[in-house]
């Protein structure tokens, strides 16, 4: 074959620390025949000098400023002559036979107007692209990528290529070229081989991935990730977004792409105003790049030939597409987890389905400072207004907004409060499903609006959603009597090891076995004034009460609290520890005499379960039916409507019956082991998401 057949085009720009191991990977291809185009943006470095030791004979481009990838390119694909055009990224490597394997696709296939490989990660162990696909909400996305190597390996026709290593069709350049440029200059970087594709497939070509071409990418930009990229990157990739648009998007398009399309666009708007305000520059850049966008548009819109039809398939979500599930956790304070319901839920179930999906976990910035990852979920942190009645409606109402960037298959939201919000993913395409943890109308905390708003949400969460998770058989009775809407009931399961009597004990002042223990959020409702009621009532008693738990908005409510204890007579005393994690809650839990549980409204309280769990002889409240669920004949009651003097008589006779809590210990240990198991839980949790992704109801 004569040397125009193909042309090379890399685009450098202070490339010199790729160039040392990109440019072997080009010299030694088993495809020899092909013509060096080099254009180089204002390098600083070295860049220019070792592309001409490598390949003295390249033909090299040099611009006096950064032009930007897409008009260097253009450039590039100008100066070339082959008939084939093959885009490389400096810090890309490629296999051997890459261009081989390429070239002849293109040749045995006429109606491809590009091919592209496997690209892997750097190091190999991961997919960074097997082509683009877009979702409903019109973003682009690198197919298979952070998914195993072993992935992928089916030749198929994708919507379009990256042009991080992308091999074209010159006729089809020329197809898809508008006055003098390939792809659009006015992109300047990020986008652009997206934008090129939907031109081109509008045009009727095909591109083709093939997994038998293999490279690697050092990838720098990452979806999600914004926060750590240059301000000029994200300001391009937001007005790109919308001139691709502008461009290439049919009123079919439009129309039936709109509800999900403009959830992520109203999400980007919020985003951009609450925290990214560098790219308010890039509505500027769109609106006077309007009369240049419309002016490509009525040019594409005139000469397309494939109908709006056959286009629509590419902007649906695809089984397919990954081999895995993203998961989203929303409406909880986030991870780590301090036995909170919700939270406790989250993390038992998320690290566990880590294994084999992506979890996602949206944590309350002024509550949880970790950053990253934890237990394998990736923790996204998100503001709120932290009052009251504003903070977790906010945060999660920012979280679903969040959610249309990150292409989510499932996402789980908790609490019946925040069912208004469980629309919002439906409509860019995930399936939602809504914890509503029992009765939270009937918690003390509420006003009359509270009140009244959680009453009506659970109407909502009735309709919204697309399933509705019950966390105990007494709340799924609950909806089935009072809606009419089925439930699926899944209950909490526990963890927790024993761990020797240490630092924590002794940080407190405790003995092994020798006091009454008290876990859960410091709100009216949890119940830990009655238990400090009926611990001042006792006549004597050398065991201390141990309250372990806060609450944030609560500080009058705790005043009252410690009040409460002041009053208590020596040699009793109430300990406050406020929140124990880790090591010193399981150090805690493993020791008390009895566990108390005051509660009466909620569904199942995972702490309750994990005292069980723990072989702690739990006494709780009869009034919620979800207590009584959970411990069956495995514990002791109270009746709550007696409030304080039942609970200080029940208290007494198990003081002076240590044989009866040996017994219960037992029973509890053995009762929680056998039914709330969080891997059989988690196993379920899969199964409903699967279900779900495959478009299926739960029976």
């Amino acid at each position: 074959m004569n040397a125009e057949k193909l042309s090379v085009i890399v685009v450098t720009y202070n490339s010199e620390n790729d160039l040392h191991k990109f440019l072997p990977s080009i010299s030694s291809q088993t495809y020899k025949e092909f013509e060096m185009v080099v254009v180089d943006n204002n390098s600083q470095d070295r860049s220019v000098e070792i592309v001409k030791y490598y390949f003295p004979e390249a033909k090299i481009i040099r611009n006096p400023e950064n032009l930007g990838f897409a008009r260097a390119v253009n450039q590039g694909i100008e100066a070339s002559s082959g008939e084939f055009i093959l885009l490389l990224n400096p810090d890309t490597r490629l296999k051997e036979d890459f261009i081989e394997i390429l070239v002849r696709k293109l040749e045995e296939h006429p109606e491809v107007g590009g091919v592209c490989g496997k690209l892997l990660t750097e190091d190999g162990k991961k997919i960074d692209s097997a082509g683009i696909f877009f979702s409903p909400f019109l973003r682009h996305f690198d197919r298979g990528q952070g998914e195993e190597p072993e992935k992928y390996n089916e030749e198929v026709y994708v919507f379009g290529i990256s042009g991080a290593a992308a091999l074209f069709r010159r006729k089809m350049l020329e197809d898809v070229r508008f006055e003098k440029e390939y792809f659009d200059s006015s992109f300047f970087a990020y986008r652009e081989d997206a934008d090129l594709c939907w031109r081109a497939q509008l045009l009727g070509w095909k591109f083709l991935y093939v997994p038998s071409a293999i490279g690697f990418h050092r990838r720098r930009v990452f979806p999600g990730k914004r926060k750590n990229l240059p301000a000029f990157i994200n300001m391009h990739s937001v007005k790109n977004r919308f001139l691709m648009r502008i461009k290439n998007q049919t009123l079919f398009l439009f129309f039936t792409l709109f509800f999900p399309s403009l959830i992520r666009d109203l999400g980007i708007i919020i985003y951009i105003l609450l925290f990214e305000r560098s790219s308010l520059k890039a509505f500027r850049e769109v609106f006077s790049l309007l009369p240049r966008a419309l002016k490509w548009r009525r040019k594409i819109m005139a000469e397309k030939r494939v109908s709006s039809l056959k286009i629509l398939p590419w902007f649906l979500w695809k089984k397919e597409e990954r081999s895995y599930l993203k998961i989203a956790f929303m409406g909880t304070r986030g991870v780590p987890a301090a036995y909170s319901g919700f939270e406790t839920f989250v993390e038992q179930t998320g690290k566990r389905l880590s294994k084999s999906h992506r979890v996602f976990v949206y944590n309350r910035s002024h509550y949880i400072k970790m950053k990253g990852e934890y237990l394998g979920m990736k923790l996204i942190r998100i503001p709120t207004i932290p009052l009251k009645h504003t903070d977790t409606i906010v945060h999660t109402f920012l979280s679903v907004i969040h959610g249309a960037f990150m292409g989510y298959d499932i996402v789980y939201i908790c609490g019946v409060g925040n069912s208004i919000l469980s629309l919002i993913p439906r409509l860019y395409g995930a399936k939602t499903v809504l914890n509503v943890d029992g009765k939270d109308w009937a918690r003390e905390k509420w006003g009359r609006f509270a009140k009244w708003f959680l009453k009506t949400s659970e109407k909502i969460a009735t309709i919204f959603p697309d399933v509705v998770i019950a966390d105990s058989k007494a709340v799924e009775d609950y909806y089935m009597q009072t809606y009419r809407k089925k439930t699926v009931m899944i209950p909490y399961g526990a963890e927790i090891r024993y761990l020797p009597p240490s630092r924590c004990l002794q940080k407190f002042g405790l003995e092994p076995r020798k006091y009454i223990l008290f876990v859960g959020r410091l709100v009216p409702e949890n119940g830990a004034h009655i238990i400090i009621d009926a611990y001042k009532k006792i006549p004597e008693t050398s065991f201390p009460l141990v309250v372990v738990g806060d609450a944030p908005y609560m500080e009058k409510y705790k005043a009252e609290l410690k009040r409460k204890a002041e009053e208590v007579n020596p040699p009793k005393k109430v300990i406050f520890t406020g929140f124990l994690v880790g090591d010193d809650y399981m150090e805690i839990s493993s020791h008390p005499y009895i566990y108390v549980l005051a509660s009466g409204v909620g569904g199942t309280h995972p702490v309750l379960v994990e005292q069980m769990k723990a072989g702690n002889c739990v006494l709780v409240n009869s009034v919620n039916p979800a207590n009584v669920e959970v411990v069956e004949n495995a514990g002791i009651y109270f009746d709550g409507k007696k409030g304080s003097e039942d609970l200080k008589e029940k208290i007494e006779f198990l003081l002076q019956n240590p044989e009866i809590v040996e017994r219960y210990r037992k029973l509890a240990r053995e009762r929680v082991e056998r039914i709330y198991d969080w891997e059989k839980i988690a196993k379920r949790y899969e199964e409903l998401f699967l279900l779900l992704k495959a478009g299926r109801k739960p029976e």
